[in-house]
């Protein structure tokens, strides 16, 4: 499974942006999926160049045999937390980053039940859900299903008790401005 990730990494240009053993997070270049208005004003073209942020599978902290618990979700908050800081710090010194207006991830780890608790810890760090959570499903959305299930169970065994096979993409977005006043 890494080999695959290896391979996804370069074909979509997915990258580190910090040496922080802590960070959660990659980061990669790419067209935006589709046009996009956010909260501050920002509004991101359909095809405009955006950050796409991606799980750092490898430094995700293993769960418990019996599951996440309160320490697990403490350490993941303090490292997404950092993980924020140093893309800002990216986003600010790197001149390919300077015209980036947005960043965007998708949440493929729960399911329409969980959009409201998706919402609300996506809102604890700025971002902001765009659309209604109804994101068409097909052939190559269950190829990302099994992908993030392979990753899961090659990185994660422990998440995989916890979530179904098939997941909803929750769009994630933030504002280039808004992640730098949070997070500079």
């Amino acid at each position: 499974m890494r080999t695959a990730d290896g391979v996804l990494r370069r074909w979509y240009g997915v990258r580190e942006f910090t040496d922080d053993p802590s960070c959660l997070l990659r980061l990669a270049l790419a067209p935006a999926p589709h046009a996009a208005s956010l909260s501050d004003g920002t509004r991101i073209e359909s095809g405009e160049t955006v950050g796409i942020l991606h799980i750092w599978n490898e430094q995700v902290p293993r769960f418990r045999p019996d599951g996440p618990d309160l320490r697990w979700a403490t350490d993941v908050r303090r490292r997404l937390r950092r993980s924020f800081q140093a893309l800002a710090e990216h986003l600010e010194q790197d001149p390919a980053w300077r015209q980036v207006r947005g960043i965007h991830g998708c949440v493929a780890f729960g399911n329409r039940r969980r959009r409201e608790q998706i919402r609300r810890a996506a809102e604890g760090f700025g971002f902001e859900l765009v659309g209604d959570g109804a994101v068409p499903r097909g052939l190559h959305e269950l190829g990302e299903d099994f992908l993030v299930w392979a990753f899961a169970r090659a990185f994660n065994p422990g998440a995989l008790r916890r979530s179904p096979f098939r997941h909803d993409c929750t769009e994630l977005w933030i504002s280039r401005e808004a992640l730098l006043r949070r997070y500079r």
